[in-house]
């Protein structure tokens, strides 16, 4: 793809890159693609291309979005098919551009070598909501392979969600919302975890009398928009989920966005837990079609209990659509045909 104008200002563009695994390889050759965004580069003239251990990428295997105007710059994309091998492979997005004259680069590993089965890492995970006279219970599994597994809690579950990282491992969770009043008389909540691959079958109970578990290391997890936000609300809300703070002070939340466009983020005060530590929850507001148009998030979480900033992503994985062609030439169309 090359695109030219007579604009003079220049500005160097970002490149980011980021994959969706199909759900089913078996369907098709194609098993993944990959997405380069290409952000914030003035003027319009550009080449995108893609090569494949150095080695040029015939162009029936990629296919590039236009070129838009966004906030006085200009933004693309390309997406690559990729088939399913063996070997480690490196696929590199190659830009040209007049604002550098050596090509700008950035490369995505690729391996499909088969990996042992990997148990659930089981957490749950609190968070009081004194306005609402609620607390809300989070069951989480993650850092396991192959995906399937089940995550549910006894009594009412209101919405579980599993998603492949970008290492190639699973995360499911499961929501329950239950009073503060029954919290507070010490009653039991037990989330049920199975992975068949891994023969795990786990039983984990909190409560705020119960024995408390042991203070966690501070760790940081994405939540995507609930089903009930997209198609009843028609809003979409991405939660940053901060957890195991030893002190309430000195957090610091950034949200980032694959179109470097404004954000609406709301982060509240950090709540302390049963087993000592403080949780905290920073939402990002979303139109419906920014989330459905597969653009990328980031949250970059600051704290002085973690040795550096942790940085969580996430976009919505469309899957893809059987053969993986190509139905539609607009940003969205195209990213939605996955």
């Amino acid at each position: 793809m090359t695109v030219k104008d007579t604009d003079t200002q220049k500005s160097r563009p970002t490149l980011t890159t980021s994959r969706t695994y199909r759900n089913n390889p078996l369907e098709s050759r194609v098993a993944l693609i990959i997405v380069c965004d290409v952000v914030g580069f003035r003027p319009k003239d550009i080449s995108v291309t893609w090569k494949m251990n150095n080695k040029p990428v015939p162009k029936q295997q990629y296919d590039n979005g236009p070129v838009e105007d966004s906030n006085n710059a200009y933004t693309t994309y390309s997406i690559l098919r990729v088939e399913t091998g063996k070997a480690v492979t490196n696929y590199t997005c190659v830009v040209h551009h007049s604002s550098d004259e050596k090509p700008i680069s950035v490369t995505e590993r690729v391996s499909f070598a088969p990996s042992e089965p990997q148990a659930p890492t089981i957490e749950i995970l609190q968070s009081i909501d004194q306005k609402a006279k609620t607390v809300k219970l989070m069951c989480l599994a993650y850092n396991y392979r192959p995906g399937g597994a089940t995550v549910k809690w006894e009594g009412g579950s209101e919405l579980f969600t599993e998603r492949r990282t970008e290492n190639g491992n699973y995360e499911a969770s499961n929501h329950f919302t239950v009073p503060l009043v029954n919290w507070e008389e010490g009653k039991d909540y037990t989330c049920k975890v199975e992975h068949t691959r891994t023969n795990t079958n786990i039983i984990k109970k909190t409560s705020s009398k119960g024995p408390c578990s042991p203070p966690t290391p501070l760790s940081a997890f994405l939540l995507p928009p609930s089903l009930e936000d997209l198609f009843i609300a028609q809003k979409a809300t991405v939660t940053c989920l901060v957890t195991g703070m030893t002190t309430p002070t000195g957090l610091e939340v950034l949200w980032s966005r694959g179109s470097g466009g404004q954000l609406e983020v709301t982060t509240g005060e950090p709540v302390p837990q049963a087993n000592g530590t403080y949780n905290a929850v920073s939402v990002l507001k979303l139109c419906v079609e920014d989330w459905t148009a597969g653009e990328t998030f980031t949250c970059t979480v600051k704290h002085k209990d973690a040795p550096s900033a942790i940085v969580k992503t996430i976009r919505k994985d469309h899957g893809m659509k059987n053969g993986g062609e190509m139905k539609g030439r607009g940003s969205r169309c195209v990213r939605e045909g996955y």
